[in-house]
Parts: structure tokens; C-alpha cells; sequence
């Protein structure tokens, strides 16, 4: 779980924070909300191909974006996926510089 604590009282849709509440995001139950999943306590990765029909929610809609945070997001966000993608970068330039390359 991850907490968060409003540094002023806030609204958010029809809820109300106070200032200093310690508010809990439960990820493990969003990633597995029956709700915006089909079958969401298997391990079903074409449920993230567009073209499955586990793609879409059990009710057959498109699903919400954030049904799905792996890495969070914010001043808490996963620092190994911030690591990754510098190196990404890095790796890209390296090779666009030293490596020729065609498509076969």
C-alpha cells in the first residue's frame, strides 16, 4: 500500500480529504478489480493485446487507463523504470553511433 497525506483539506469526486488524513491507495486491489478485469486473479497476459477479447472489461467496455499502474506515478514512482528508461536512451544513442544498421 502506499500513503499520502493532503497538505490541505481536498475534494475529490464526492469525498473529502482533511488536512493531515493518511490517505491509502491499495494497488494490489486495483490491479485486481473484478469490476475492470476478466478473470483478474489468473495470469492472462493477452489481456493486453487489443485484438483478445480479455481486452475489454467483463461488461464488455473499454477499460479505465488507470486500472493498470505497475510503476505508480508521482514522487513515489518506481525509481527501477526511471533507471531503465535512461539507459534505453542511452543504449539508442551508443548503438546509433557505432553500429550501422539496415532492416533485413
Amino acid at each position: 500500500m502506499t500513503g499520502q497525506t493532503p497538505l490541505k483539506d481536498i475534494t475529490v469526486g464526492n469525498r473529502t480529504f482533511k488536512e493531515g488524513e493518511t490517505i491509502l491507495f491499495f494497488i494490489r486491489g486495483l490491479c485486481r478489480n473484478s469490476k475492470e478485469w476478466q478473470r483478474p486473479n489468473e495470469f492472462l497476459p493477452e489481456r493486453f493485446n487489443p485484438e483478445s477479447p480479455l481486452y475489454l472489461t467483463p461488461s464488455g467496455k473499454k477499460r479505465n487507463p488507470y486500472s493498470w499502474l505497475p510503476f505508480a506515478g508521482g514522487r513515489r514512482i518506481c525509481f527501477g523504470k526511471t533507471l531503465a528508461e535512461a539507459n534505453m536512451k542511452f543504449l539508442a544513442t551508443y548503438m546509433s553511433q557505432f553500429f550501422e544498421m539496415e532492416f533485413d
